[in-house]
Formats: structure tokens, sequence, C-alpha cells
């Protein structure tokens, strides 16, 4: 399976979408007077289904995706990538990865909430991106990737008292500038699940 991160048609089908088209073509909710759209349709973000629901934890051994393939063009400045499984508590949304860059690693863990992109100029005021709390170990930027569920990283959140009950069935891959939207290949094809 490869696939590029980010979609520009989605991007623009926003742009263009009445109240209307939010609702029929985004799945979005209306809440006030906002449109909270589903996270599949963030053009900034892509989702990979595993075909079945995993632990994060399992027999005190952590959830490992192996062997993912990063190929890329020409990139902007400052730009960051972020892979990871996916997670869903009381509703309340986890991506549980690796942050790249290609700036030195500084951090040893990055816990923020997910924000539209400082290069998203003029988004529809009435359009809401759900509620995403990144928890992410840094590293620099490779063309092989393992993602390892930042176990070290949990612990600073209230996931800790839930790190055994915690379950995945997601991957995902975003961008943090819409000048990078499709400009990042992930190839899944070799790409192995295990624990260690």
């Amino acid at each position: 399976m490869i696939f590029k991160i980010g979609s520009l048609s989605t991007l623009v089908s926003l742009y263009k979408a009445s109240t209307i088209d939010l609702v029929k073509n985004f799945r979005a909710k209306k809440i006030n007077d906002k449109y909270l759209i589903d996270i599949k349709y963030v053009p900034w973000l892509t989702i990979y289904e595993l075909g079945k629901e995993y632990s994060v934890i399992q027999d005190d051994k952590v959830l490992t995706i192996k062997n993912i393939k990063l190929s890329v063009e020409k990139l902007p400045a400052g730009v960051e990538i972020v892979m990871g499984c996916l997670t869903n508590i009381n509703n309340e949304l986890y991506i549980l990865g690796t942050l790249l860059t290609y700036r030195k690693s500084t951090f040893k863990c990055i816990i923020k909430p997910l924000t539209n992109p400082p290069d998203l100029w003029d988004f529809p005021r009435i359009i809401q991106i759900p509620k995403i709390q990144l928890v992410l170990n840094d590293h620099g930027f490779r063309n092989y990737i393992d993602i390892k569920i930042p176990v070290d990283c949990i612990k600073y959140t209230s996931l800790i008292e839930r790190i055994y009950s915690l379950k995945t069935k997601y991957l995902c891959f975003l961008v943090n500038l819409v000048s990078a939207i499709e400009k990042i290949e992930i190839n899944l094809s070799n790409f192995e699940i295990c624990y260690t």
C-alpha cells in the first residue's frame, strides 16, 4: 500500500463546501455555529486502517509498527511529519507515535494539541477540526521508520491510568504545513506489526 499524506482536493472541497455539503460529504456535526468535520476529512492528515484492533500494551510489551518507508519531494522549511496510532478514550482522540523533523531532535517527548497549519490562510471559520492530542517521541528525519508507542511520554498524560486498556486500529500520518500536503509518500508494502 502506497499513498501520500494529505489531500489537496479535500482542502479545496472544504473551501467550496456549503453547510449542506459539510454534513453530507464530510460527515460534519453542527455544534453551535460551527461544523465539526470527521477526522477522516482533515486535509493534512491521512488515516490507514490496520484491519483489526490492537492493544497498545500486550504482555508488558509495546505495540510497534516496523518498516514504514518514506519518500519525499522537496519539502518546505519547518515541516514536521507525525506518524502514530489513533486511539479513542471516552470520545477523546489521541495520536501516539513519532514526530519527524529535519532539525536535530531536542525534546524527548512532545505533547500538544493538533492545530491548523500555520500556512493555512482564510480557512472557513465555520469549519472545526476534531480535537486531537498528540503524544510523540521526537526524531530526526530518516527514510525508514518504526513507530513505537511512546510509553515514556504517555506517563506525562492522564492516559497513563488507562494504558493497559488503550487500543488502536488506525495509523495516522499528518503534516504540519499545507505546503507539504501530498509531498510525502508512505509505503506500507513491507510493514510489520509486533510487540517489543
